[in-house]
């Protein structure tokens, strides 16, 4: 849904400025993360961040605000840009355990021999000034998640969220003072080889290594990363659900990979890095898949800002009583009948996580805990559970189209205690391969 907060009109174009300056409102009223960072309340954000806006282009300003927030699901995205969306053909990835940052995936074929080294200097400053800068600049709900998010950024840029201080050319320094000088490809040449090169949030995902394609072994479904490895006589089935947001009325096209490979196998590894969220009754439907026991009733407080409220009138939802900290709202839910199409496994199962596994994802990943037979491995997840909506801060119409994810409906644990914020930590922390999850979990 996407709502209008705006009463420009394209006989008064708005200036940047206005556009700010109401994104800027439209958060300080709506925001319900808002209360976490800015004790002295919606007053003072809102002062900061007109005071941060002052005198800046719309793209600047809109980073300039970006930064006030650290909250996974508040972006914007700006439909009337004309900035280029490029990537420098590798991504990286930050190892929370380590303090490091190391090349995860290669685009192309002649930069795979780097993947797995250490990066120590892009643009001539050291990797970790960069990627703290970037952390700042992009803050999301949890420091981990931030660093994460912040290390596949380094290496891209995009039409409608346009990264600053992107530049054609890069010289990447590694430990041992080897050194790559690459050029910045478009997106939509990678996205045409190796369509799983950004992940369902947006970002820049090791799933789009050009080693992993079917002639490697790998199913590549609609929704779906998988494939079987063999340790100690046992097949391990490795299946990666690419985001918790798929069709129910398809889900056999949308599952045809789980069933084609659990069939024959002994232990599952899910593999939830690079996971996005999605809907609840996609939620429930891998939760009954895993045999997981997810609560009849789901807990949320709702921002008591206009727009926030309208969004759930306009999609009739029935809010409760209000508190201090928004709206309650309880929400009820079921596993859906097409989830009984699936081959449910209650096995031995390995879950890895990672910083970019959030909304939803965190959910899962939460209740997966719990589940007999379950091992975790990776690292903290996002942390990220305000749900958003998009709004506009002036009518598209008016020369300046900008969408804002407005978060404004937090979920809550089902002990009823704060979830933003606070991710998942599996029980083994490590970034490394399957083989090495399989190895902390005791499999050998």
């Amino acid at each position: 849904m996407l709502m209008q907060a705006s009463r420009a009109t394209a006989v008064t174009p708005p200036t940047p400025q206005e556009v700010l300056a109401t994104s800027c409102v439209i958060y300080a009223e709506n925001w319900q993360g808002l209360r976490y960072h800015y004790p002295d309340g919606k007053e003072a954000f809102l002062q900061k961040c007109l005071a941060a806006i002052a005198g800046k282009p719309l793209v600047e300003g809109l980073w300039a605000l970006r930064a006030l927030m650290p909250d996974g699901h508040a972006d914007f995205q700006i439909y009337s840009s004309d900035a280029p969306s490029k990537t420098y053909p590798l991504m990286l990835t930050y190892d929370v355990t380590t303090q490091e940052v190391r090349v995860a995936a290669a685009f192309a074929v002649s930069l795979l021999p780097y993947v797995g080294k250490k990066v120590v200097a892009m643009h001539g400053r050291p990797i970790l000034e960069l990627l703290a800068d970037r952390a700042a600049l992009e803050p999301q709900s949890s420091t981990t998640s931030a660093l994460e998010i912040a290390a596949r950024t380094l290496t891209a840029t995009f039409r409608k969220k346009p990264y600053p201080g992107f530049t054609d050319t890069i010289k990447i320094a590694f430990e041992g003072q080897e050194t790559l000088e690459t050029t910045a490809v478009e997106w939509e040449t990678v996205l045409e080889e190796q369509p799983f090169a950004l992940s369902r949030n947006g970002y820049p995902s090791f799933w789009g290594d050009v080693e992993i394609s079917e002639e490697n072994g790998y199913c590549l479904g609609e929704m779906e990363v998988a494939t079987s490895v063999a340790l100690g006589g046992k097949t391990w089935f490795w299946w990666h659900p690419r985001g918790l947001r798929f069709d129910l009325d398809a889900i056999e096209q949308a599952f045809a990979c789980w069933e084609a490979g659990i069939q024959k196998a002994d232990g599952v590894v899910l593999d939830l890095r690079d996971s996005s969220g999605g809907g609840l009754n996609a939620l429930y439907t891998v939760g009954y898949q895993f045999h997981v026991q997810l609560p009849d009733r789901i807990e949320s407080l709702v921002s008591d800002g206009d727009i926030a409220v309208a969004i759930m009138i306009a999609e009739g939802e029935t809010l409760g009583p209000k508190t201090a900290a928004g709206y309650v709202r309880d929400v009820e839910r079921t596993t859906p009948e097409a989830a009984h199409k699936l081959t449910r496994w209650e096995g031995p199962l390995v879950v890895i996580t990672n910083g970019l596994c959030g909304s939803l994802c965190d959910v899962l990943a939460y209740h997966l805990q719990s589940r007999i037979a379950t091992c975790t491995y990776g690292t903290p997840t996002a942390g990220r559970l305000i749900g958003y909506d998009d709004v506009h801060p002036v009518a598209p119409e008016s020369g300046i189209h900008v969408d804002l994810s407005l978060p404004f409906d937090e979920y809550l644990k089902p002990d009823g205690s704060r979830w933003e914020g606070d991710p998942v930590v599996p029980k083994h922390l490590g970034n490394g391969s399957i083989m090495e999850a399989l190895q902390a979990c005791g499999y050998r």
